[in-house]
């Protein structure tokens, strides 16, 4: 999965950048009874933020986390 994510950064021809604290105010999240899944609004650094979303699910795991990308697309 983490391949196709980064092949779908490229081909939207912006750079990633470091999420600013305000990315958390437009990402979702809902829990699915095993994992969370999450969406989260990219920025890059061209755009700000960007038509970029990550879809992620989060598991919890003994006493810390598991991330799985699902993908990086536009909506």
């Amino acid at each position: 999965m983490w391949a196709s994510a980064q092949e779908r950064i490229r081909a939207y021809g912006a750079h990633l950048k470091r999420l600013p604290d305000e990315s958390w105010s437009s990402s979702v999240c809902i829990w699915y009874g095993d994992f969370w899944n999450v969406l989260v609004d990219l920025y890059t650094e061209e755009e700000g933020r960007s038509d970029l979303v990550l879809q992620a699910h989060v598991y919890e795991v003994g006493e810390g986390y598991r991330y799985e990308v699902v993908l990086v697309y536009v909506p």
